[in-house]
């Protein structure tokens, strides 16, 4: 080979690391260094991808098609990875470990949401019920706000919890008035006031006794009793019933009666009743 030939291939190789090349007008040959604007695995590794303008990272990234803002964190290299201004290398993909939107929020006021819509329909929980409807209003405002914000996910839990909360205040509402009614009635059941009782009738028929009594209200309101009478045949229990007397005004006496049966009374039989107790109406009994 010619020297001249020699010198010019030796000068063309020395040219790329020889600044005197450039005098000479002889291009280093390398590789490119930038890559076009687009969507690339994001270099911090802390989402999918991240948007690349062409000359540096963006705060635009994205996990799984839906999109955040990310601001950079200052450039390092550290971990062996790119500086994060420099633009990615053609082929490069990070072990890319996604870290999932936190959706705990929202998850919480979709359950606490439910559970307190079971739970306020039933007598004496209500009221819980009605904390756990407020917990979960205010998780469920939460998680919408950050779900907007981009800072979470599970919008559609979030939504369903404010809809159960709302829901849940209705229940505790029908909770509230069972509880109501329930304690009414045992208070009726078991405050039944003064009273007076008297035994005004009591025969044997056969087999059967029959029985006639008052009761006298001595009260300031009304009340409605349930008399418990034995009836006795020779001084013994034959039978005993139990006698409703609705709606005794304050001052005012009821007249009442029942009838027995006394399997073993004979024609010689002596029949006596008694009056064993007064309470109130029977809790969820019948009303007469």
């Amino acid at each position: 080979m010619p020297l001249s030939g020699l010198h010019r291939r030796t000068d063309t190789l020395r040219g790329r690391n020889d600044p005197a090349c450039a005098s000479r007008g002889i291009v280093p040959a390398v590789e490119p260094t930038s890559s076009p604007a687009g969507w690339h695995p994001d270099p911090t590794r802390r989402f999918e991808f991240r948007y690349f303008n062409g000359e540096r990272w963006t705060a635009d990234v994205s996990v799984r098609g839906q999109r955040f803002v990310d601001p950079m964190p200052e450039a390092s290299t550290a971990g062996g990875l790119p500086a994060v201004d420099a633009p990615p290398r053609p082929g490069w993909s990070p072990a890319f470990q996604p870290t999932r939107p936190p959706r705990g929020m929202a998850i919480a006021a979709f359950v606490v949401g439910l559970v307190s819509c079971v739970l306020g329909w039933v007598p004496f929980v209500f009221a819980i019920a009605a904390v756990g409807a407020i917990v979960a209003l205010v998780f469920g405002i939460i998680a919408l706000s950050r779900v907007r914000a981009g800072e979470a996910v599970g919008k559609g839990f979030a939504i369903s919890g404010l809809v159960l909360a709302l829901a849940a205040f209705g229940t505790s509402f029908v909770g509230f008035q069972l509880t109501r009614s329930i304690v009414k009635t045992f208070d009726e059941f078991i405050d039944v006031g003064d009273y007076a009782t008297t035994v005004t009738r009591c025969t044997v028929d056969g087999t059967i006794v029959e029985f006639e009594g008052t009761i006298t209200n001595e009260d300031d309101r009304v009340h409605t009793y349930t008399v418990m009478v034995d009836y006795l045949v020779d001084g013994q229990i034959a039978d005993s019933d139990a006698l409703t007397v609705s709606s005794v005004a304050a001052g005012e006496t009821a007249v009442f009666e029942g009838t027995g049966f006394a399997r073993d009374a004979t024609a010689t039989s002596v029949a006596s009743c008694r009056i064993d107790a007064v309470t109130g109406p029977t809790p969820f009994g019948p009303s007469n």
